[in-house]
């Protein structure tokens, strides 16, 4: 299988697709450099500091450089076992080879991404429901407490202690940030996982999950997600979420490349919860003095509505709705009213292109994918090329950002004829033209330019002669390559 289908709104769509997605998953690849590309083995730097959001443009995050804000432009990415093993990719009967670390950051820096949504699965044991999967079930380890025994839980195994940590959980994600640090790469720790307590198969919901009775030796019982991810949580279980939550943050909180995400996809009984808990990890870390980081939201599905993102004490999105797919054809441009990440996780699983890339990158996004094409390092597999052009176009992106003055530009899709443009009119601008078109016309300011073409589909760069406008004007501008589109046009002010 080489694709997903185009997602639209509406939860028997987005099934669809992800049943697609579980399909191809199985298969899995091997995260290497694609053979001759310029850019493979280039390197991204290391993390420049802890991230904030711009205060100069806030549709950004940046570093503090010599008390200058430097612009980072996130675009990555994921897939669900690149933390814990066995995340839906081995069944319990027939588990597979952990995932490589390493050859997962080869494969992000010979493409320039640098950003990782590291995630978290809760259940030690679960099953799609079968409208999504019919294999499994799934077996998932290691889990933040250890089992400890006092009686077999769901899977046979010993009991959970939930008063207790496993060190072995948080050494490897400590240790994972801190190898993607060296490569300049950015890693979101996600908190929860709200999807299969929510919407996995009936049978395994709540049994196969380490706060079910049966699984723990605390006398912790939860019957749905309700009593655990939404604002009626009982004292009990909200005390082991926070000591949880500052387990996590003691591990990582001290490194610079850090951010963190509440939870994937939770229900929509949730956001107050949510909130809360990003208020939490801002309360902790200023009480132990961890230098401040991103606190993030993502989608609530499938009833999901995004002005709930909006209206949340989280420093950054992810969203997906109301209308899902479009964030996939034709993204709303960011606001600066939340950093937003727009994570096809949420709209489009595994079903985007290069185009796709530029799109978010011109309308103020920055950009990560759910990536099919890496569940498994060790077996290589010819549909892992389907989603090469979005990835190098998404590294493109990241170059073409550290290349300009970011925070300066705004998403100005009214001047361009195509409706998507980065600009600070007068001085610079980027714009893109998604179809089939030899010609971009761009609304200008007096001035002369420097121009140059970037074909999207062989990622070459090519300068074109300088353009002199007189008046303020609309101007067509024809692209230098023998085939038509799509392409992208950066116009850079010479001041003589």
């Amino acid at each position: 299988m080489n694709s997903v289908s185009s997602v639209v709104a509406g939860r028997p769509a987005r099934i669809a697709a992800l049943a697609a997605l579980v399909a191809f998953c199985f298969t899995g690849v091997t995260p290497t450099a694609r053979a001759g590309s310029a850019e493979a083995g280039a390197g991204v730097g290391s993390a420049g500091g802890p991230l904030t959001v711009s205060r100069t443009n806030p549709r950004y995050f940046s570093v503090n450089r010599g008390g200058r804000e430097r612009p980072v432009y996130l675009a990555g990415t994921n897939l669900w076992n690149n933390v814990q093993d066995g995340a839906g990719f081995q069944t319990c009967a027939r588990p597979g080879p952990a995932f490589d670390w390493t050859a997962y950051l080869d494969f992000l820096q010979s493409r320039r991404l640098n950003f990782i949504r590291a995630w978290r699965w809760e259940h030690f044991k679960f099953k799609l429901p079968p409208d999504l999967d019919t294999n499994g079930p799934y077996c998932v380890a290691p889990q933040p407490w250890p089992r400890t025994g006092g009686g077999k839980a769901y899977d046979g195994g010993a009991k959970f202690d939930l008063a207790r940590f496993d060190q072995t959980y948080f050494d490897r994600l400590r240790a994972r940030v801190i190898e993607a640090r060296e490569r300049g790469m950015y890693v979101s720790v996600m908190l929860f996982e709200g999807f299969c307590a929510h919407v996995c198969d009936s049978d395994t919901m709540m049994a196969g999950h380490p706060f079910d009775g049966q699984n723990n030796v605390n006398g912790i019982d939860i019957d749905s997600i309700a009593d655990y991810q939404s604002g009626s949580v009982s004292p009990a279980v909200r005390a082991l979420q926070r000591a949880y939550i500052r387990k996590v943050i003691d591990t990582v909180g001290d490194l610079d490349n850090v951010l963190y995400e509440v939870a994937n996809e939770s229900w929509r009984g949730s956001v107050s919860w949510q909130y809360n808990v990003i208020r939490y990890v801002k309360r902790h870390e200023a009480a132990e003095r961890h230098p401040e980081h991103p606190v993030g939201m993502s989608a609530i599905w499938p009833e999901g509505n995004d002005d709930w993102l909006f209206a949340s004490p989280a420093d950054w999105i992810m969203p997906g709705f109301p209308a899902a797919g479009h964030y996939r054809h034709d993204p709303p441009a960011a606001t600066g009213a939340k950093v937003v990440i727009s994570d096809t996780d949420h709209y489009a699983p595994c079903d985007v292109d290069a185009v796709w890339a530029w799109k978010s990158f011109t309308r103020g996004l920055n950009s990560s994918q759910l990536d099919c094409g890496i569940g498994d390092p060790a077996r290589p597999d010819p549909a892992f090329d389907f989603l090469e052009p979005a990835r190098y176009a998404q590294g493109d992106t990241v170059r073409q950002a550290a290349r300009m003055n970011l925070l300066a530009m705004r998403p100005r899709g009214d001047l361009s004829s195509t409706g998507y443009a980065l600009a600070t009119p007068g001085r610079e601008y980027l714009a893109l033209q998604p179809e089939k078109s030899a010609e971009i016309t761009v609304a200008l300011t007096p001035g002369t330019y420097r121009v140059r073409w970037f074909d999207i589909s062989d990622r070459q760069w090519r300068s074109a002669s300088e353009i002199t406008v007189r008046v303020p004007t609309a101007m067509p501008i024809t692209s230098p390559f023998a085939t038509p589109g799509p392409t992208v046009l950066h116009l850079k002010r010479e001041f003589r």
